[in-house]
């Protein structure tokens, strides 16, 4: 093991800012170290650095692990976890990333609060992570990564390969987590089901809240995935957080700008209150369109499901590719309140039979929907969402897409977040925090797994058209009413 000790940001401008001078100490690690008794010996503010190879022992801090990043030495031949984890317990402010870990049975990472009644543990980040190959296992659930009482986490750019077609298996499982965000990921299938079963793609529950899963592709290529997204769940007494456990599973959880494509459903409303589910592109599920469950009863008080939106939606199927299609488009079950649930604005395309576009959603009453239009898209390329506030683009897709704009009334600006920068496509006006702007042209080319925001020109004030590019804070515009354009 090595140590090397490099001056941080804050340090080398201290004297600028009037800051103390802070030294962080990157350590760095190699296959066959002893990665539990290097985490314990790091500080606050310490890298672990990884060289490339495979690591078949894991990292298992103590806890109260705090302020620590982990991640790869080389991002383009990353460290590789294989039938290893890692484990963090009451732990803050930290940071993994660019790390393949595969082989595992039952949790791969592990971030949690030791105590359910007690604080959280807080503010993770896990970025360009690749997790696969699952082991099936009878006497443990795999999961790719699992949280329970963290509060504050950013999981983007990550790959969860397999767990869609394995029984009980989850990409991502959070039970009572809070504030967080799931952005840029994949979640997929990758053969026949194993284990007489399938596997989900993200399950937030036991009391989780205020949650974005945004620009995700949920790609079921082999047909063999249960559910992509879980908005709620089952969860026992003792594991919500908080404590005493609120009468949900899971409550402001928003699902936008995501592909799904198979899934016997792309999303459950399970034993929740509220959920948005909006400007989602759904592509031949195999059973349903959704699910609204009731999956818990606490105390003798049974979580009914409710409350739930599903808003400006694109949905496209074939004729035979539902379980129910002359009955039910949504899977209702018993003990719900679907008559609390908006359907608004979706589009809805029976590609074999166009004519035989409209959903069939039994207690649900829906409006403002169009039946039987081609919505021209693909989940292979950029996905157009246009508002009154302007277009955002989604390329949800395993490849660079070029996408060229007409129809606009006025100049775009493309708007790029800067610190705090906040996106809140439901709103009259989406951006918080701070922005750049620069005009946007008529062709825009997106990466892989990106997504880009354009804003109407008039929106923002006149420097940014004068000098091309600004800089501006908008802190004040979150929580209007969201203004729509027709698509």
């Amino acid at each position: 093991m090595n140590r090397l000790t490099a001056l941080s940001l804050g340090a080398a401008f201290g004297t600028v800012f009037g800051a103390a001078a802070a030294r962080a100490t990157v350590y760095t690690a190699n296959p066959g170290d002893n990665l539990s008794a290097l985490a314990n010996s790091v500080q606050s503010g310490d890298i672990i650095q990884l060289n490339p190879g495979t690591y078949t022992t894991g990292m298992y801090p103590n806890a109260g692990f705090t302020g620590v990043t982990i991640r790869s030495t080389n991002p383009a031949n990353p460290a590789v976890f294989s039938g290893a984890g890692m484990q963090f317990p009451d732990a803050h402010n930290i940071t993994v990333s660019d790390i393949v870990m595969q082989n595992t049975a039952g949790n791969y990472i592990n971030a949690f609060n030791s105590d359910s009644s007690g604080p959280a543990a807080t503010n993770f980040t896990f970025r360009n992570m690749t997790f696969q190959n699952p082991v099936y296992s009878t006497s443990v659930q795999t999961i790719g990564l699992k949280m329970a009482g963290v509060d504050g986490f950013t999981i983007d750019n990550c790959r969860f390969l397999g767990f869609g077609n394995m029984a009980g298996a989850l990409g991502i499982d959070g039970v009572g987590v809070h504030q967080g965000s799931v952005t840029h990921s994949v979640f997929n299938t990758t053969g026949a089901a194993v284990g007489g079963g399938s596997g989900y793609g993200i399950q937030f529950k036991g009391a989780s809240a205020d949650i974005t899963i945004r620009a995700n592709r949920f790609d079921d290529a082999f047909r063999t995935g249960q559910r992509g997204i879980n908005n709620g769940g089952s969860t026992g007494v003792p594991y919500f957080r908080p404590q005493p456990p609120p009468l949900y599973e899971a409550t402001r959880i928003t699902m936008e700008g995501n592909v799904f494509s198979g899934w016997r459903a792309p999303v459950d409303f399970a034993s929740n209150d509220g959920g948005t589910f909006r400007d989602n592109l759904v592509y031949r599920p195999i059973g349903y369109f959704a699910w609204i469950t009731t999956e818990s009863t606490i105390n003798g008080i049974t979580y009914q499901a409710k409350n739930g939106s599903v808003l400006s939606n694109r949905f496209i199927w074939n004729q035979g590719d539902l379980y129910e299609p002359g009955t039910n488009f949504v899977n209702i079950g018993g003990n719900t309140l679907p008559a609390t649930f908006t359907f608004t604005g979706n589009q809805w395309y029976n590609a074999t039979n166009p004519s035989n576009s409209a959903p069939h959603l039994g207690l649900i009453t829906e409006t403002g929907s169009i039946y039987g239009v081609n919505p021209n898209v693909s989940v292979d390329k950029i996905v157009p969402w246009t508002f009154d506030w302007g277009m955002y683009l989604t390329n949800d897709s395993l490849a660079t897409d070029t996408y060229t704009i007409t129809g606009q009334s006025e100049p775009l600006l493309l708007a790029t977040p800067g610190a705090g920068g906040a996106l809140d496509l439901g709103a009259t006006y989406p951006l918080s925090g701070t922005w750049t702007f620069q005009p946007a042209d008529t062709s825009v080319s997106l990466s892989a797994m990106t997504d880009a925001v354009l804003i109407r020109q008039s929106l923002v004030p006149e420097p940014a058209t004068t000098l091309g590019l600004l800089v501006l804070p908008f802190v004040l515009l979150l929580n209007r009413k969201a203004g729509r354009a027709s698509n």
